[in-house]
């Protein structure tokens, strides 16, 4: 419960962050949304269900920062937002998977 308090809006961010930086195609913005979800993504690297994983939304925000910084104009834009909706699905997959469930058994 804690841990969804933290993360959660975190991740939120990260996303809103991700998408500002790709629009303005500044790679500053999207090492920011990266540190912002490695909290949440170390943890769920760290559980057996997710393992390598859980790395997968650092992975997608470094290399959408690479498509900003070595593709240019509307390329760049286009394959790093694309990047972010992918990371944006998983997120909110593995959200609507655990808020589906009941806290209380």
């Amino acid at each position: 419960m804690i841990v969804t308090l933290f993360f959660w809006p975190a991740v939120a961010l990260s996303v809103l962050v991700a998408i500002a930086g790709a629009i303005l195609r500044k790679t500053t913005p999207l090492l920011v949304a990266a540190g912002l979800v490695l909290p949440a993504s170390a943890y769920l690297a760290a559980t057996p269900r997710f393992e390598v994983w859980g790395l997968f939304p650092v992975g997608v925000y470094l290399l959408a920062a690479g498509a900003i910084r070595w593709l240019d104009g509307l390329a760049g834009r286009t394959t790093s937002l694309s990047l972010i909706a992918c990371n944006t699905w998983f997120f909110s997959d593995l959200a609507a998977e655990i808020f589906s469930h009941s806290l209380n058994p």
